[in-house]
C-alpha cells in the first residue's frame, strides 16, 4: 500500500500555551507538516519562528485563509476569534480542530450553536 502523502496543515493563532505542543505533534507526526501559521501578535509570530524557522508566517488571519495549498487548520486563538474562524475554515471546506480550555474540538458544535435561531 503506497504511503498517504502528508497533509499541509495551517495554524490560526497562537495564543493560547498549549498550541505549542500540537506543533512539535505535527512537526513530529508523519501524517502532517506545518504549511503556515497566522498570528496578528509579532511576539508570537517571532517565538514561533525561533522554534519552526521556514514555515511561513501571516500577520493576518485573512492571509493564511486565502491559501490554497492548505489541507487542514488548527485554529489556536482567543475563544470569540477561535469560533469565527473555525467558522470561516468550514465555509472553505478545510476540515479544522480548534484549541481550548485545555481540549481540542471541531468548530461544527460551536458554529451550530452560535447559529441564529429560524423562526
Amino acid at each position: 500500500m503506497p504511503a498517504m502523502a502528508r497533509l499541509n496543515v495551517g495554524v490560526l493563532g497562537l495564543s493560547h500555551d498549549h498550541v505549542w505542543g500540537n506543533l512539535a505533534a505535527v512537526q513530529a507526526g508523519e501524517h502532517g507538516r506545518l504549511a503556515a501559521v497566522a498570528e496578528p501578535d509579532p511576539e508570537l509570530r517571532r517565538r514561533f519562528e525561533a522554534f519552526h524557522g521556514g514555515v511561513p508566517t501571516h500577520d493576518r488571519f485573512d492571509g493564511l485563509l486565502e491559501r490554497r495549498d492548505l489541507d487542514a487548520v488548527l485554529v489556536f486563538s482567543d475563544n470569540r476569534t477561535s469560533a469565527e474562524l473555525g467558522v470561516r475554515a468550514l465555509e472553505r471546506r478545510l476540515p479544522e480542530m480548534m484549541g481550548g480550555r485545555g481540549k481540542c474540538k471541531p468548530a461544527t458544535s460551536t458554529a451550530v450553536r452560535r447559529r441564529p435561531r429560524l423562526s
